[in-house]
């Protein structure tokens, strides 16, 4: 569970440099970034139905079908191309932002299931650690996977 979290969280930190670089060739740049970030940040909203979720049903089901739909998003994010209507691209943003609102109850509930009483104040701060190293592992390779995308733009061509 740990090093499933530690490669998720990874994930997302690249995504959120990475998608702001992949999409910087664009004409309308700004508004195709902040559209796009925005609307992956949806699972807010659906944080309330992915908490009753996680309280009702197989929290590892959940988490898997979460992480199954958030790779669709980006795989249809990534078939769309940066080329795309916003609309569309924001679209699938949104599909990978409403299923982390799914994820994050679900995942946050388990570890009180797989540890001891005695031992859950460590595994918290364990996985509270790994979440925060995981951030910074994931905004360190977000640039040069982007970069690999954009060969070519001329945005990147003093990299």
């Amino acid at each position: 569970m740990w090093i499933g979290q530690f490669v998720n969280i990874v994930g997302d930190a690249v995504f959120m440099v990475a998608v702001a670089l992949y999409l910087l060739p664009r004409e309308d740049a700004p508004a195709a970034i902040g559209l796009v970030l925005g609307a992956s940040a949806i699972g807010v909203v659906s944080l309330l139905v992915g908490g009753a979720s996680a309280d009702r049903y197989r929290r590892s089901r959940i988490i898997i079908a979460s992480d199954l739909v958030r790779g669709c998003g980006l795989g249809l994010l990534l078939l769309l191309g940066r080329d795309a209507p916003l609309w569309a691209l924001a679209a699938a943003a949104a599909v990978m932002g409403s299923s982390t609102g799914y994820y994050r109850p679900a995942y946050l509930s388990l570890l009180p299931t797989l540890v001891p009483v005695e031992i859950l104040p460590d595994a918290n701060a364990v996985r509270a650690l790994t979440s925060r190293f995981a951030i910074i592992i994931g905004s360190a390779l977000g640039a040069p996977s982007s970069w690999r995308s954009n060969r070519g733009s001329s945005s990147y061509s003093t990299w």
